[in-house]
């Protein structure tokens, strides 16, 4: 039994390890390309509120559980578009503000705003992670759907918390610098 939960977690940590990787990636292709990109569009800076925020995160993350459906394409989408953005807003951040204000203004709620991201992201990709361990035809193919189903309905209330706390954050503190 003790083997199974090992299966169970595998299956979890490999879809947050390459969603990482990728987000990481495309944040990099991003900041690369963003001095590009971005050089022609005039930055602005925009204060939304807390509801905007919040709801606009939370949207986004339940447009990444729905993306279960879609056996991650949706979610890699996702990752795609929002890693270079995170990348390009950084290079255009820090080139007109410098390093320091554009830390100041994006650390204090990308700590929370970020892990919550990739979790429901990762999400998306557990249907292939779980075929891929089916097919092996090891003690990993007898994990029951449940403990994904139970993991996919957690794992959404935390990331719905996340996000509420980086909502409070980005609209009081980030805002501020």
């Amino acid at each position: 039994m003790e083997n199974m939960q090992v299966c169970k977690n595998k299956n979890i940590k490999l879809t947050w390890y390459v969603t990482l990787g990728l987000f990481i990636l495309f944040t990099i292709i991003g900041y690369n390309t963003g001095s590009n990109t971005l050089a022609k569009i005039k930055f602005t800076v925009v204060n939304y509120g807390f509801n905007e925020i919040f709801f606009n995160n939370s949207k986004i993350a339940i447009y990444n559980y729905i993306g279960i459906i879609s056996f991650g394409s949706f979610n890699f989408f996702s990752l795609v578009t929002n890693g270079i953005s995170l990348g390009s807003t950084l290079n255009s951040g820090i080139k007109e503000f410098g390093l320091y204000t554009s830390l100041l203004k994006f650390v204090p709620h990308a700590i929370f705003e970020l892990p919550a991201m990739i979790i429901s992201m990762s999400v998306g990709f557990l249907p292939i992670a779980i075929l891929i361990s089916k097919s092996k035809k090891n003690n990993c193919a007898k994990v029951k759907i449940t403990y994904y189903l139970k993991y996919v309905v957690y794992s959404f209330i935390f990331v719905i918390f996340l996000d509420l706390i980086a909502a409070v954050v980005e609209s009081s503190i980030s805002m501020r610098f």
